[in-house]
């Protein structure tokens, strides 16, 4: 069971990365290693490397590291925050 909590904070989250695309898309694309991929999304680089391997966000392999566009993780991010919101409002 979801949290009353945590729902009633995705709609400033999902504001957010909004306003964050917003800015991005004014400036150019910044392409991450995966440290700072990681840093970017919060989340450890071992999760971000296990989601890249599983296809679950866009990534260019270069030899035996990761490259991760900036503006395509947020686009990711917001587009799954987004779908997660519309399937727990289904369900």
């Amino acid at each position: 069971m979801i949290d009353l909590e945590v729902l009633t904070r995705i709609p400033r989250l999902l504001e957010d990365v909004t306003q964050m695309l917003q800015k991005i898309k004014q400036q150019e694309d910044e392409i991450l290693g995966t440290a700072e991929a990681a840093r970017l999304l919060r989340i450890g680089t071992a999760e971000l490397l296990d989601l890249a391997r599983a296809g679950r966000v866009p990534h260019l392999r270069l030899g035996n590291g990761y490259k991760f566009s900036r503006l395509q993780l947020l686009e990711t991010f917001r587009n799954q925050a987004l779908e997660n919101v519309l399937d727990d409002d289904a369900a």
